[in-house]
């Protein structure tokens, strides 16, 4: 009987020593599937958070590279006295914008005309485009002789509407003036018959500028 005793006694420390082992070995599969969980976890966040990154300076090049192109696409008008000296540095024609704020046509060139990517480039690269307030008493100082922009339009240019355009060679020597509003196709064929100097062949010019404002 004693030694049914201890055999039954010894059967049961095996049992045990088992158990505990399962429960060890259990425990550390727990404490690795744990680790391997929040390890992906981890990974998962951070290639989120670098695709984020990677979203965010996409969309800032892409704004930024808009916003140079926008900016670029725009036609760079200067002042009377500014455009004068840059056409003799440069031996580019100077195209005159004679307007007004009120001027209806001037605002519709503004719209359609003045925002054609064609007519845009055309001026920036072969023109030193000039825009005279037709009403402005802006001072303007032709060395030492001094007038506004209202008597150059009316006085130096004869304008009588709005708007009319006036081309001059880089040296300031008038070519002719165009009145009234210009449709983007229209206007480019004015701005290259100019360029190409075909007006040397043969040239119309319109001094009078009946009033197309409205």
């Amino acid at each position: 009987m004693k030694a049914n005793m201890k055999a039954t006694k010894t059967k049961s420390a095996k049992i045990n020593r088992m158990l505990l082992i399962l429960s060890i070995l259990s425990l550390v599969i727990f404490v690795g599937v744990q680790t391997i969980s929040a390890g992906e976890e981890v990974k998962a966040k951070t290639e989120k958070s670098s695709t984020a990154k990677a979203k965010t300076n996409t969309t800032a090049k892409s704004s930024a590279s808009k916003s140079t192109v926008a900016k670029s696409k725009v036609i760079e008008w200067l002042t009377y006295e500014e455009g004068l000296k840059a056409a003799e540095e440069s031996g580019k024609h100077i195209v005159i914008d004679f307007s007004t704020a009120w001027c209806g046509y001037c605002k519709k060139m503004d719209r359609e005309t003045f925002t054609n990517s064609k007519v845009i480039d055309l001026i920036n690269n072969d023109f030193i485009p000039v825009r005279i307030d037709g009403d402005s008493r802006r001072k303007i100082n032709l060395e030492g002789f001094i007038t506004t922009e209202r008597n150059l339009t009316k006085k130096e240019y004869g304008v009588r509407g709005y708007p009319t355009f006036w081309f001059l060679e880089s040296d300031g020597q008038k070519i002719g003036a165009q009145p009234g509003y210009q449709p983007p196709a229209q206007f480019l064929g004015l701005l290259n018959f100019v360029k190409d100097r075909k007006y040397e062949n043969k040239i119309e010019v319109s001094e009078d500028s009946p009033d197309q404002s409205k």
